[in-house]
């Protein structure tokens, strides 16, 4: 069994993605989602802040930076 129908439906479920709308050239992203799992979104996000202090990996990676 799965609960979500694909990776897009679950990362909104989690509130990690915001919206973007397009118009001609112009590209606006909103915020992360205010409709989230508050506690996991928060757990995923700490997580992810914590990650490079116990990866040298994930330490000089710069592959997420924009």
């Amino acid at each position: 069994m799965q609960r979500f129908s694909s990776i897009k439906k679950a990362i909104r479920y989690c509130g990690l993605c915001g919206a973007e709308k397009s118009s001609g050239g112009t590209i606006q992203r909103t915020p992360l989602s205010k409709q989230r799992n508050k506690h996991l979104q928060t757990t995923l996000i700490e997580a992810a802040k914590m990650a490079p202090l116990f990866s040298p990996v994930l330490a000089t990676s710069n592959s997420f930076a924009t």
